[in-house]
């Protein structure tokens, strides 16, 4: 099954138009990856962001329900906040953000 909402299989020159079209469409559509994983396209801001604070969902790919293990890939590399959920992830991007935060400030406050 392939949707015309998929960006993962879609042409370089039509994923800013499917983006488009996922910012205006709140609906949940079921599509399949190229290896022929199963994936869930979510559109619309707000159903997005219920999505992303609902404690059930899981972008660790050991919480998968369908084996789905992702591309192969060095561990270290795969390891990121993309992939992590709860606690680990706060902790990974506190130590990310961190070290940056005052360059950031600097180059805002000398604008």
């Amino acid at each position: 099954m392939t949707s015309s909402l998929c960006p993962f299989v879609a042409g370089t020159h039509a994923v800013g138009r499917i983006h488009d079209r996922l910012r205006q469409d709140t609906g949940v559509h079921r599509d399949e990856l190229p290896n022929g994983s199963p994936v869930w396209i979510i559109g619309g801001y707000e159903a997005v962001t219920k999505l992303l604070a609902d404690h059930r969902m899981s972008a660790a790919k050991s919480d998968s329900t369908t084996n789905f293990r992702g591309q192969n890939i060095p561990r270290a590399l795969d390891m990121n906040l993309l992939n992590i959920d709860g606690e680990q992830h706060r902790r990974v991007r506190r130590l990310a953000t961190k070290p940056s935060l005052p360059s950031i400030t600097l180059r805002t406050s000398a604008s």
